[in-house]
């Protein structure tokens, strides 16, 4: 049999709040940012970090999927996979 527990309004709405934290947010820790660099590329696909850097020279990477900051490359993860996808289809 459960048990009735008197407890106050701002108790209540602390309690509820504490629970919701917990059910979100360890979801949230476990997404990745989209945006990565030349290093994160070759562990997501497996590709040596100079093959990278030849297929971006080739300019076979989509657009939008690359993207430049002085002289080091960013990419999207997302438009790599749709990428990567799209080549093994």
């Amino acid at each position: 049999m459960d048990r009735i527990v008197v407890t106050t309004a701002a108790e209540l709405r602390t309690l509820i709040r504490e629970e919701i934290q917990s059910i979100t947010f360890p979801a949230l820790e476990k997404v990745e940012p989209d945006i990565t660099d030349v290093k994160g590329i070759s562990q997501l696909t497996g590709w040596a970090e100079q093959t990278i850097y030849a297929k971006h020279s080739r300019e076979e990477f989509p657009p939008g999927a690359v993207f430049k900051s002085g002289k080091k490359l960013f990419f999207s993860r997302s438009a790599i996979m749709d990428f990567i996808k799209s080549v093994s289809s």
